[in-house]
């Protein structure tokens, strides 16, 4: 009898409102599991305090594995079950509704332009100096935490409710925007589980069929290619690499996350390995970007006759004018040479080419950030 009305009052606690589900849950919650052999590590989960609309979307991916992990335990009574499966559902509706809103937000910014368009098509003032500074972060997409994407798309949909701001610099807020949606939609589907609803009732295992699971051998798991292995077995930090072994780390990382045959084994360290080679990438670049290039004050004392790098020869190859590369040619430009710079042998007639090299690319750059901001 106890059982059938904790189990009511919960249902109406989920019906009512999402936010309140916690402080209900942990209400009955304790009042039912007295009685109950419930682990502590489950008790402590169902008695969280928990808004879900303040968690992030890998919050809310964390806690539906943790519900769907303490699911898998057999012995689990079914007053705990219960609410364990609906704190899982719950999480999964809210990742739902975040990514609908996210499919339509690029009509609404459509309709938002054409609106404040026909306000006041002929406004003369120029932007406020928080539209410019918007339009001045150049940084990728993909380049953004998730959270600066959504802090993206807030302030670039405020821009555009704005019937001051028309012209060029709509288009090109709208087109940052765009930009910014289509990456975390693709981050959070990225980061989604497995479509694996929880068990109400696993039926429990014979002790044969565990034993049976237990014996099976580990050559059934699928084998990771030799490139592979190579690769993750890498434990050098994204810090102590050279801007090349960078890009490959991140080229690599991508690859292997999308080849069809890729081992499930393997996705935590390759997201991870990845994630920190980005992060270490949009950091250097963005401090050669800040900082003027200034000449090594000591050279050193003998040079050696050893042959150039590899580095070197294709760094020096590439002698195209600043004004003919993009904006990443730029960047590499600037990071890769200072990296050959802090090098030890490098010729002094071969810094000097360096040097001059960066400073166009800088100088270019500079040029063209300020062609951007009018």
């Amino acid at each position: 009898m106890t059982s059938k009305i904790w189990v009511a009052g919960l249902a109406l606690s989920l019906l009512s409102a999402p936010g309140a589900f916690a402080e209900n849950s942990k209400q009955l919650v304790a009042e039912e599991v007295q009685n109950e052999q419930i682990p502590e590590a489950v008790k402590s989960f169902l008695s969280e305090e928990i808004d879900l609309a303040k968690l992030s979307d890998r919050a809310l991916n964390e806690r539906m594995a943790t519900a769907r992990d303490m699911l898998g335990q057999g012995d689990l009574p079914r007053t705990a079950r219960k609410p364990l499966g609906q704190i899982f559902q719950a999480s999964k509706q809210e990742l739902a509704r975040r990514a609908k809103a996210a499919d339509q937000a690029p009509a609404a910014d459509t309709q938002l332009a054409e609106v404040a368009e026909k306000k006041d098509p002929a406004a003369d003032a120029g932007p406020s100096q928080a539209v410019l500074d918007f339009l001045a972060d150049q940084r990728p997409a993909d380049e953004l935490s998730a959270d600066e994407l959504r802090k993206r798309i807030a302030t670039g949909g405020e821009f555009l409710r704005d019937a001051s701001v028309t012209g060029k610099f709509r288009r090109e807020i709208a087109i940052q925007r765009r930009a910014a949606i289509a990456v975390l939609k693709t981050k959070q589907a990225a980061a989604k589980p497995k479509d694996a609803e929880p068990q109400a009732e696993p039926k429990a295992e014979p002790a044969q069929e565990k034993s049976k699971q237990a014996a099976e051998p580990a050559d059934r798991a699928p084998k990771l290619s030799p490139e592979v292995r190579r690769f993750l077995a890498d434990k050098r930090p994204a810090s102590e690499l050279s801007a090349g072994e960078l890009q490959e780390r991140i080229a690599d990382a991508t690859k292997f996350l999308r080849a069809p045959d890729r081992a499930a084994s393997t996705l935590g360290s390759l997201r991870t390995m990845l994630r920190d080679a980005r992060a270490e990438s949009a950091k250097r670049n963005t401090a050669a970007q800040e900082q003027p290039v200034k000449a090594p004050v000591k050279e050193p004392k003998a040079e050696t006759s050893q042959p150039d790098s590899k580095e070197l020869t294709d760094y020096l190859a590439d002698a195209r004018p600043a004004s003919e590369l993009n904006a990443d040619e730029i960047r590499a430009r600037i990071v890769n040479g200072r990296a050959l710079i802090g090098q030890a042998g490098v010729p002094r007639d071969k810094r000097v080419q360096i040097i001059k090299l960066m400073r166009e690319a800088q100088a270019e750059n500079k040029k063209r950030r300020a062609v951007a901001q009018p």
